[in-house]
Formats: C-alpha cells, structure tokens, sequence
C-alpha cells in the first residue's frame, strides 16, 4: 500500500515545476510523515499550484478552443475509421466466397485493404498526436490537467458509444456484432487517438526539442491539414453549418501553428 501511495506521489510531484519538484522530494525523504500524509500535503501543493495557472488565459483556450474541438473531429474520425476496419474483416473473412472480378473493380483486394487500413491508421495517429503536441504547447504548465480531461473524455466516449448496426456480420464470423460495434472503435480510439495524443502532449513539455521531433511535427501537420478533410471529412462539405465550418478549422490547427511558431522564429531574433 505504501509502495502504491509512493508511486501517487511521484506521479503528482511530476506537475511542479523542476526544482520544486525536487525540494519536495528532498522534504519528502527526510520527513517522518507516513504515506498517506506525504501523498496528502504534495497533492494539497499541486491543487494550488495548478489554481494558480488556470488564472492565465492559456490553459482555457487550450481547453476550450483547441481540446475540445479537437477531441469530437478525432473521435468523428475514429468512428469512420472503425467502420473501415469492419468492412475490410469482413471481406477478409469471406474472400474466398467473393467474386474476384467485383473484389478487383472495387479495389477491395486483400491488398488494398490492407493500404487502406494502413495509411488511414497512420493518418489518425500523426493527426492525434500533432494535435496533442499544440495542445501541451498551448496549456503550457496546465498540460497535464488538460491531459487527464482529454483522456477522460475520450474514455467515456468510448465506453458509452451507443451500439451502432453492423451489418456485415454473418454466421460463423471469428467475432460477435458487439465486437465491432463497441469493442473495436474503443481499441482503435485508444491505440490511434488518445495514446498518440497524450504522446505529443509529453513531447511538448521538452523545452530541447531534437530537429526529428520538429520534423514530424511539420510531416504530420502538413499531411493531415491536406488528406483530413478529404478521408475524415464528417459531416459531409454539403451539410455543414456556419459553427461546423469553425470547428472543420481545427483540421489546420496544427499545420498553422508550425507555420506560426516557425516564422515567429525568424522574426523574432531581428526585432532584437
């Protein structure tokens, strides 16, 4: 139990900053307190220290203005993509009862599918994770709140998903209708969104930043800015309202802030 209230600590310790963080632990090891009351001061710390950076503006534009629009258009594209990967095991498991001439006219070879799930796979991943990274950059030190209600929303979301109607199951399929409808998008809501973006919400929160990570932020962003809208697109161009227009704009929020952030860095060195 010890171990485990030890381990609660550190983890909240991780929210202060550099050397805070290490006065505590220093207080931490030579205090007599027990456990339970280390855990309780050091989150006692965290609660005001994070109050304190929810007075700034930041932390609620990216809370307000960036995760949470984000957060529906990923989830939107989780479920297209779920629906993809449906289809496709469904042609899998019935592709020797196919015709092989309708298979090839509608590109659903083996092949095919598997480019397919593929490339949209790594779509949503680079698209999750390029969209967390601006997310930490934007919350700054509240990343680690934002982050935990992003992941708590995805979650839910995915628990509580309605359980849409499949309609390619057959008799003897390797797994039941409730497979796709509900265990399948919240595997690939996990693995594709939430993992890949709480893993550019972490890589943010470097200050030495290696050139790789700068050049994947700007290969992610410029690709999904421009294949999104045309593989993820949700609702269709034709039924979007004036509020769902602003909310497609989040699609090229990580491609504009690289190019803001990139040419503030140009600039800025000259004004000095």
């Amino acid at each position: 139990m010890n171990s485990l209230l030890l381990w609660l600590t550190d983890l909240l310790s991780r929210t202060l900053d550099p050397d805070e963080r290490s006065a505590v632990r220093g207080d931490c090891d030579e205090s007599a307190q027990t456990a339970l009351q280390t855990l309780h001061d050091v989150f006692g710390l965290v609660v005001r220290r994070q109050a304190g950076l929810w007075m700034n503006w930041r932390p609620w534009l990216a809370l307000a203005g960036v995760a949470a629009p984000t957060a529906l258009l990923l989830i939107a594209g989780g479920s297209w993509l779920a629906n993809g990967y449906a289809l496709q095991l469904w042609v899998f498991r019935n592709y020797a009862d196919i015709e092989l001439n309708y298979l090839r006219e509608s590109h659903s070879t083996v092949l095919d599918g598997l480019l397919f799930l593929s490339s949209r796979s790594f779509l949503l991943a680079g698209w999750s994770w390029s969209s967390g990274h601006v997310i930490g950059k934007v919350a700054g030190r509240a990343r680690g709140v934002i982050g935990i209600l992003f992941s708590v929303y995805l979650v839910m979301s995915g628990i509580s998903r309605s359980a849409a109607p499949y309609n390619y199951d057959v008799n003897g399929g390797f797994f039941s209708s409730a497979f796709y409808a509900r265990v399948l998008p919240f595997v690939l809501q996990v693995l594709l969104i939430l993992i890949p973006a709480l893993w550019g919400m972490r890589q943010a929160s470097r200050s030495d930043q290696s050139p790789a990570v700068r050049n994947l932020l700007w290969v992610a962003s410029v690709t999904t800015a421009f294949a999104v809208p045309a593989l993820f697109w949700w609702p269709a161009p034709a039924n979007l309202h004036s509020w769902e227009w602003l909310l497609a704009g989040c699609w090229y929020m990580p491609l504009v802030y690289v190019l803001a952030t990139a040419n503030w860095t140009r600039w800025r060195p000259q004004s000095t």
